[in-house]
């Protein structure tokens, strides 16, 4: 167990979070299949505890790849976590030759939760519900993580954004300077959030998969919102 519910600084509505660690057989793809049916089968079988619970499973090889990377669950569960259950390995867990993969995984999953809140918010701006601007909030912090994660650099819920960007000025200056740009245009809303994540996608454009989550974003931004260009 990890996150607030763990050092102490839980409220009613704080998340559950729980990240089981299984040996399965060695997997190159880190067995994100067969973790994904072990989750399942834990979820059919135990139920989830009666409050709001994030459930993550995760391989020997895909934890202690993660475990020292910034930005991880799993670095989360080792530095903050409470053991619940505990059992030795009974094999060597197989880790890649770089960190790198590892780290670009992790940047990939900040995108997601950011693309989920920006998404949501354009949904509760669209029924004028209040509830707009946290998620336009929550979409702004986390795709601003994803950079700070690419570049390995220690963020928290708590520090304000215009710390984080004093910080982030230090390791990249294009990325800070082009995120206080977009943050100066509008008041917190989706269209704000909308700004910031295409900053955050542009700047880390590397690959094909995350040129995709642009391409995904663009069109629902064009297509759900009229936000799009």
């Amino acid at each position: 167990m990890f996150g607030s519910r763990a050092v102490g600084g839980a409220h009613d509505s704080s998340d559950l979070d729980l990240i089981v660690v299984v040996e399965i057989p060695y997997d190159p793809s880190g067995g994100v299949r067969e973790c994904n049916e072990i989750r399942a089968h834990i979820v059919r079988t135990l139920g989830l505890p009666p409050l709001k619970t994030d459930l993550s499973v995760r391989s020997i090889d895909q934890f202690e790849a993660a475990k020292g990377v910034i930005g991880g669950a799993e670095r989360l569960a080792v530095t903050e976590g409470v053991e619940l259950f505990c059992a030795p390995y009974t094999r060597a867990p197989v880790l890649p030759p770089s960190q790198q993969g590892t780290i670009a995984g992790i940047v990939r999953s900040w995108f997601e939760s950011a693309l989920k809140f920006a998404e949501d918010s354009a949904t509760f701006e669209a029924a004028n519900d209040s509830t707009s601007v946290l998620a336009a909030f929550r979409s702004i912090q986390k795709s601003i993580t994803a950079v700070c994660v690419h570049h390995q650099m220690e963020t928290s819920k708590a520090e304000p954004i215009n710390q984080v960007l004093q910080r982030l000025t230090e390791i990249d200056e294009e990325a800070a300077n082009a995120f206080r740009s977009a943050l100066g245009c509008t008041a917190m809303s989706f269209n704000l959030a909308d700004r910031v994540l295409r900053v955050a996608l542009s700047l880390l454009i590397r690959d094909e998969l995350t040129a995709r989550y642009l391409r995904r974003w663009e069109h629902f931004a064009l297509h759900e919102t009229g936000a799009g260009g």
